[in-house]
């Protein structure tokens, strides 16, 4: 079933844009009390008054609600949804609270480092990127990634499949267009709606990037393996080859849409089939031996056998060459070619 997102169906009003406040950091939650909870302390531990810290809540059913109204901070805000929207929605829809110039999501499961507030500001300030990404779990300082703007945005910053948390944009662009808005009544349920909206966000708005500096931090494989996942378990897990095809087909759709040049809509549509065809034809193998993370999927480890890969290869590129697509049939074997006998030969001399 296919649900509508109304705007409406939250405790609050969309914020305007505050001079004072620079950075939103938008947490989006559902029944995780304690890890929210120590987030949004551990946030409103820096000092500065251009930060503010926004849960919104998707009807937890724990004391989500009684715990989080216990936090008295001009820099905080929580709001809950009158109704479920669903756990993507959700995660979309927490960035249009934001009041300040930019918006940072982070995932109710992960942790921001209160101590380099201050220095990640800087860094958005000095890059002025219209969208872009932290880099997560890192213990150093490098140098940020630029990309040029128009398609050398698109093509590195969207469409990757990246964890949501890190991600950051001008909330003018949020505000100004209803980009989240369209994206969630068409997509609604769909695991990568994020990459949608860079997508959207780098063509409108200008050049993307990447901050890479120690910042955000996801949860540990540990902490990860100790609770399922409340959105993708039984036949909604992402990583499975049949969720990677209908991941193919939703950016490929995607892709089609944007104003862009047909050879640009070439080279996106390539890199993704590159990226996807590995996804469900190798990295799944690997992922279904992991326990860690078959476990927090509420599934069991289990070994792919080759034959097993060559059909999720094949099922893959009948998808591609069966779709109804613009591209024409020599493009597509020209592009599916090489790769697939690359990837075929992979599979069967690897013992």
């Amino acid at each position: 079933m296919t649900l509508t997102f109304n705007y409406s169906n939250v405790v609050a009003d969309h914020a305007e844009i505050k001079a004072e406040t620079y950075l939103s950091i938008c947490i989006p939650t559902y029944n995780r009390v304690e890890k929210t909870f120590q987030l949004v302390k551990s946030i409103l531990n820096y000092d500065g008054n251009d930060v503010e810290v926004i849960v919104v809540d998707n009807c937890s059913t724990d004391s989500t609600q009684d715990l989080l109204k216990t936090i008295s901070d001009d820099r905080f805000k929580y709001l809950r949804n009158k109704e479920a929207i669903g756990g993507m929605p959700n995660i979309l829809n927490s960035m249009t609270y934001a009041s300040g110039e930019y918006v940072l999501l982070c995932l109710d499961k992960d942790h921001v480092l209160p101590n380099k507030i201050s220095q990640f500001i800087d860094q958005i300030k000095k890059s002025n990127f219209s969208v872009g990404q932290c880099s997560l779990d890192s213990s150093e300082f490098d140098k940020n990634i630029t990309y040029k703007e128009g398609i050398d945005s698109i093509i590195n910053i969207a469409y990757t499949s990246e964890h949501p948390s890190g991600l950051f944009i001008k909330n003018n662009i949020i505000k100004e267009k209803a980009f989240i808005k369209n994206i969630v009544d068409k997509y609604n349920a769909f695991a990568f709606l994020p990459e949608l909206l860079k997508a959207e966000v780098a063509l409108y708005g200008g050049t993307a990037g990447r901050i890479n500096m120690p910042f955000v931090v996801t949860e540990t494989r540990e902490e990860c393996a100790k609770e399922i996942s409340h959105t993708y378990k039984g036949n909604n897990i992402y990583f499975m080859p049949d969720n990677v095809i209908i991941r193919f087909n939703i950016f490929k759709e995607h892709i089609d849409s944007l104003s862009i040049s047909a050879e640009n809509k070439k080279k996106l549509t390539e890199r993704i089939y590159k990226s996807l065809l590995v996804s469900a034809a190798i990295e799944y193998k690997n992922i279904m031996l992991d326990e860690k993370i078959c476990r927090h999927h509420g599934i069991n480890t289990r070994k792919v056998g080759k034959k097993e890969q060559i059909k999720y290869l094949w099922q893959f590129n009948r998808n591609f060459f069966n779709s109804n697509f613009s591209d024409n049939n020599f493009w597509k074997y020209k592009t599916t070619v090489i790769l697939s006998t690359k990837l075929l030969l992979r599979i069967l001399i690897k013992s």
